[in-house]
């Protein structure tokens, strides 16, 4: 049976200071900036990879992005979107699952960088740091750094 929308709406907002609880600074007040990352990193950026759709990344990603990584030569690697777009086969994806955590969110005014734990079939440890920027109150990602 489907509850009624008021009842949906109440148990929402009884529910969102425990939510928002999670975001509270060291001022004791909610860091709305860092709710807005982390929704936009798990919303475009994870579910994304999660579920192959690359519109996602391309939504939360400036047309300059790039994905930057050392390759076990020690030597930089950088893949444009439209590179790492045309390799990024929703058929054929590079893994069964794709958990995660979100380790750190440090933040500055406009600029932010997420750190990310991505579990790789259960096994395989990757890590990702965002450089994000506040533009238009649109928190988007610079640079991707993998490791």
């Amino acid at each position: 049976m489907r509850k009624p929308k008021s009842f949906c709406i109440a148990v929402e907002f009884l529910l969102l200071p425990i939510f928002l609880s999670a975001y509270v600074g060291a001022a004791g007040k909610v860091d709305i900036a860092e709710f807005g990352i982390r929704s936009a990193v798990i919303d475009y950026y994870i579910k994304g990879l999660q579920t192959r759709d690359f519109n996602l990344i391309r939504a939360i990603c400036l047309p300059e992005a790039e994905l930057m990584s050392a390759g076990t030569d020690g030597k930089l690697h950088v893949t444009t979107l439209e590179r790492w777009s045309r390799r990024f086969d929703p058929n054929n994806p590079p893994f069964q699952s794709l958990d995660y955590t979100i380790l750190k969110i440090d933040r500055e005014g406009t600029a932010a960088q997420v750190k990310i734990l991505f579990i790789k079939d259960g096994k395989q440890r990757i890590t990702d740091y965002l450089h994000m920027l506040d533009l238009d109150g649109r928190w988007r990602i610079a640079h991707i750094i993998d490791f």
